[in-house]
C-alpha cells in the first residue's frame, strides 16, 4: 500500500518527484502526481488483517509529520535558513572521540 502525505499549504504537485522532459509533473490516469517526496511504501506483514484503529495507528506512526512542518514553516515564511557557519566548513576535518554508549565516527569531513 502506497500512503501519500500533504497538507493544505504544501501540495501534492509541490511534492512531485516524477517529471517528464519538458519539467511537466507526470500525472497518473486519476489526476494527481505519478509519485511524490512524502509517499510511503507500506506492507502489512505483521499486520495480516488490521483493524481500522490498526490502520489510523499505522497511518499516524510512518506520517513524515516535522518535514512537512518544517516545509510548511519555510512556505509561510515563519523560517529561513542562512547556511553561512554551515558553508565555512566545508573541506574541514573534525575529530571525535569514541563515545562508549554511541557510536561516533573518528573523522568526519564535510
Amino acid at each position: 500500500m502506497v500512503i501519500r502525505y500533504w497538507t493544505d499549504l504544501i501540495t501534492e504537485n509541490s511534492l512531485a518527484v516524477a517529471f517528464d522532459n519538458n519539467g511537466r509533473i507526470i500525472m497518473d490516469s486519476n489526476g494527481y502526481p505519478s509519485r511524490c517526496l512524502t509517499d510511503v511504501n507500506y506492507t502489512f506483514t505483521f499486520h495480516p488483517n488490521p483493524s481500522s484503529n490498526d490502520i489510523n495507528v499505522i497511518l499516524k506512526s510512518v506520517a513524515p509529520v516535522p518535514s512537512l512542518f518544517l516545509r510548511e514553516q519555510i512556505e509561510s515564511g515563519n523560517l529561513q535558513y542562512d547556511l553561512t557557519n554551515v558553508i565555512q566548513e566545508i573541506g574541514t576535518e573534525s575529530v571525535f572521540e569514541a563515545n562508549t554508549d554511541l557510536f561516533i565516527p573518528k573523522n568526519i569531513i564535510f
